[in-house]
Order: structure tokens, then C-alpha cells, then sequence
């Protein structure tokens, strides 16, 4: 189970994850949502956290960056004050997907 809260990630200004995701059957996830609502920037994060990075907001680099993220029983937290030197979510894939209105 994948859960979490983010705040000034790539434009998310605050977001948390509810319920979270299910990896039990699957190391797979697809987000299914309208253009504009925030796939991109979420995949961000858990691609910059996969590379050892520090997740940011590229356009107010002056406002904090934070999450707190729960992946089964290991949690993660983060403000822009410090990171862990290894985060373990090599093996997650999530899948991004946009679809145009008109094809269906």
C-alpha cells in the first residue's frame, strides 16, 4: 500500500493520496484522469525520489517543500530541510494517462 500527502511538489500545492494505491496484486498503477489535473507532476515525484533526488517546485523555488509518504511499513518524510540518502521505490511503475474526450 502506497499512501501519502505532498505539499509544493511541481505545482501540487497540497494533495493528499486518501486511500492510497494498492501494490498487493501488482507493482503497477495506472492514474486515469482529464488533461490539467496533476499526473504529470505527481509521476515527477516519485521519479525524482526513485534517482536519490529531492522533489521541488520548479516555479516558486522559494516556497517549502514537503511529503510524508507510507509504503507498506516504512514511512518517508521530507521538508526541504533534509533528505535520506536512499529511498526504496526502485520497483514502482506508475502509469500516467491521458485520454481525449472525442476518442470515446
Amino acid at each position: 500500500m502506497l499512501s501519502g500527502h505532498f505539499n509544493n511538489c511541481y505545482g501540487i500545492k497540497e494533495f493528499d493520496m486518501g486511500r492510497g494505491i494498492d501494490f498487493s496484486g501488482s507493482n503497477k498503477a495506472l492514474i486515469y484522469a482529464p488533461n490539467g489535473v496533476m499526473k504529470t507532476s505527481f509521476a515527477k515525484i516519485f521519479e525524482d525520489l526513485s534517482q536519490g533526488r529531492a522533489p521541488c517546485d520548479r516555479i516558486f523555488s522559494n516556497v517549502a517543500t514537503s511529503f510524508s509518504i507510507t509504503y507498506y511499513a516504512s514511512q518517508y518524510v521530507y521538508t526541504s530541510i533534509s533528505l535520506p540518502s536512499k529511498w526504496h521505490f526502485k520497483n514502482l511503475v506508475l502509469l500516467s494517462v491521458t485520454v481525449d474526450p472525442l476518442y470515446l
